[in-house]
């Protein structure tokens, strides 16, 4: 992913970021980072916090969990709202 594919996420999920700190999403919203890096891979599911520095990005989930990914392991980002998880599977993507 690129810098600018990053900001475009941020604005399609209307988070709303602050001079400090992560970037927030709506409480209705969140995302699904999917990473890949010398042949394996994760998704990142549940993203409501995002914040990016350095080539580095920082998810937090709501759980509370902390991913540290490189931007450029990130391939894509899927944006959900609340009324559409529990959907199903996306396709393309397995997980």
């Amino acid at each position: 992913m690129t810098e600018a594919m990053y900001q475009r996420v941020l604005e399609r999920a209307e988070a709303q970021s602050a001079k400090k700190g992560p970037a927030k999403l709506p409480e209705d919203k969140s995302i699904t980072l999917y990473v890949a890096s010398h042949g394996a891979s994760i998704t990142v599911a549940n993203v409501v916090e995002l914040a990016l520095t350095e080539g580095i990005v920082e998810a937090r989930n709501r759980k509370g969990e902390l991913f540290v990914l490189g931007l450029g392991d990130v391939l894509a980002a899927a944006i959900h709202t609340s009324d559409e998880r529990g959907t199903g599977r996306r396709a393309g993507f397995v997980g």
